[in-house]
């Protein structure tokens, strides 16, 4: 039985299930931490929702908005998201994306990217290709060390 689901912006009491799903993620943060970086994302521009299954935190999305200067609108980037193991292909996913792609629209964004690794070409690729999302460029990236 597929879960009743709600999407809500993210909150500091929902640091110890979010520590949890972005460990899975392959990422460490510790609940004080979580509440550290949900003050930075507290505003139009970048957001975390979560999904609320069951009376819990089941997933999240974080949301960023880029204002672009070649364009009069904005770009829209999903930065991370994950699903509790519990409720994956339930929804869930679907969810937070459509929560992001409307706020995305709500902004002004001409288009939502997300970035995904080479790794998770078995799930993460079919999920979003199913939600017509489709790969359109080559991403290039130089790792910036700390500055002295």
């Amino acid at each position: 039985m597929t879960p009743s689901i709600s999407i809500r912006d993210a909150i500091p009491s929902d640091a110890d299930a979010l520590s949890e799903l972005i460990t899975e993620l392959g990422y460490r943060l510790s609940p004080p931490e979580i509440v550290q970086r949900l003050d930075r994302h507290n505003d139009d521009f970048s957001k975390v929702f979560v999904a609320i299954a069951e009376g819990r935190v089941a997933g999240f999305l974080s949301f960023h908005a880029i204002p672009l200067l070649h364009e009069s609108s904005s770009l829209g980037r999903i930065t991370a998201m994950a699903i509790h193991s519990d409720y994956q292909r339930q929804g869930i996913g679907t969810s937070l994306v459509q929560a992001a792609e409307d706020h995305a629209r709500s902004l002004n964004c001409s288009r939502l990217e997300v970035t995904s690794g080479d790794h998770r070409e078995q799930d993460a690729h079919v999920f979003y290709t199913s939600l017509g999302y489709r790969s359109d460029c080559r991403r290039f990236l130089k790792p910036l060390p700390a500055s002295a």
